[in-house]
């Protein structure tokens, strides 16, 4: 039984991309092979972003929460919950690394949900998380960081 996948993204250099899913598993893909696969994750996997670094990946689920990954064998750094975690509409549409590697950004499904920040450290793991002052009154189904920061 296949899953279905939800998230996709590219290496910032190589030519490679990770995919996330139903399966609650990231996946590495190299054109159409597959290269490596995580361990399950405790709910389905629903985005995934490359930092820019190409050194680690976010990863965004079902629960609400930010799950950060080494991007060379997959295992687990740390992980964030969101404003939203555990509640039924709180999985996240998308997640995005900031320019710099340093700050990863996400957001819930829900209404009201609010814009959730993670802070992190040159080796990947979570030091600060936060959240955006303004709710959103509808889903945040995409994001992206300006290049200034």
């Amino acid at each position: 039984d296949l899953a279905e996948v939800w998230g996709c993204a590219v290496h910032p250099t190589e030519q490679i991309f990770a995919t996330s899913g139903a399966d609650m598993c990231v996946r590495l893909w190299q054109e159409s092979k597959m290269v490596a696969v995580s361990q399950q994750l405790p709910f389905d996997a629903t985005a995934v972003d490359w930092s820019s670094c190409g050194k680690f990946l976010a990863v965004g689920d079902r629960n609400g929460d930010c799950t950060i990954m080494d991007a060379k064998n997959l295992q687990v750094l740390g992980s964030s919950k969101s404003t939203l975690s555990g509640k039924k509409v709180a999985w996240v549409e998308d997640i995005k690394w900031s320019p710099d590697s340093t700050r990863i950004a996400f957001g819930s499904h829900g209404g009201n949900s609010k814009l959730n920040f993670v802070t992190v450290n040159a080796q990947g793991k979570p030091t600060k998380s936060e959240h955006s002052k303004v709710a959103i009154s509808s889903a945040l189904i995409c994001l992206d960081w300006s290049q200034d920061g």
